[in-house]
């Protein structure tokens, strides 16, 4: 597919959920089998995996395996959103497609993206996002994008996420060489949707509570 035509795909793209077998393929193969070497360990004492309905998801992005990590930790089917960009890798443009994942352009507010959120969210979809927007570049968070707890407010679902430790270590973006080591994702649940729809509950106080519960720092974990 040609660069024009990519940007007129993702132009005219609907969102969808991910089918669940595809979801399933992609986490147990795929995920399962690259995540292997980096001991991955999952810390969840929640009903992410048996939730019924659309949930929205956060995460730190540390590394630029992420996905995979995840993929040990959620076994709910969820709709990623990446950069747009990796839209336009010939070798991502139809994994991404298979699996509906949702572009969003880089430093910018995107209404296309949002769209495709809600569209997920009310046909009975989940959705993952890395609020900070772009992997780590110092081992640390970066931090959120605007607008974040508004987009949770406007969808009123539960919210969880998964805080990934050890992923910088092991999968810098500044080397695509494998380091193994040891990964731990935590997940954690922070609202129902009873809460996310409480008028007392602020946008800001959301934005407060998503990241504090995806902070990580990499280096001083290493330390200890």
């Amino acid at each position: 597919m040609s660069e024009l035509n990519i940007d007129k795909y993702l132009e005219n793209k609907k969102g969808k959920p991910i089918n669940p077998f595809i979801f399933f393929i992609m986490r147990t193969v795929v995920a399962a089998s690259q995540a292997k070497p980096m001991n991955v360990h999952v810390e969840n004492d929640t009903n992410i995996n048996k939730a019924k309905g659309p949930i929205l998801v956060f995460s730190n992005h540390s590394s630029r395996c992420d996905w995979e990590y995840i993929g040990m930790a959620v076994k709910k089917p969820v709709n990623f959103v990446a950069s747009n960009i990796e839209f336009h890798r010939a070798h991502m443009h139809a994994i991404f497609k298979i699996c509906k994942v949702i572009p969003k352009k880089n430093f910018v507010s995107d209404f296309h993206c949002i769209k495709e959120i809600v569209q997920i969210i009310k046909a009975g979809g989940s959705v993952l996002l890395f609020p900070e927007g772009k992997s780590s570049i110092s081992g640390t968070n970066q931090p959120l994008t605007p607008g974040t707890g508004k987009l949770v407010k406007k969808l009123g679902v539960p919210v969880y996420t998964t805080r990934i430790t050890g992923g910088y270590m092991s999968n810098t973006q500044w080397n695509i060489a494998n380091r193994p080591g040891k990964v731990i994702v935590t997940v954690k649940q922070l609202y129902t949707a009873e809460q996310v729809r409480d008028p007392a509950l602020t946008a800001e106080k959301i934005e407060e509570a998503i990241a504090a519960s995806i902070w990580v720092d990499d280096f001083e974990w290493n330390k200890e």
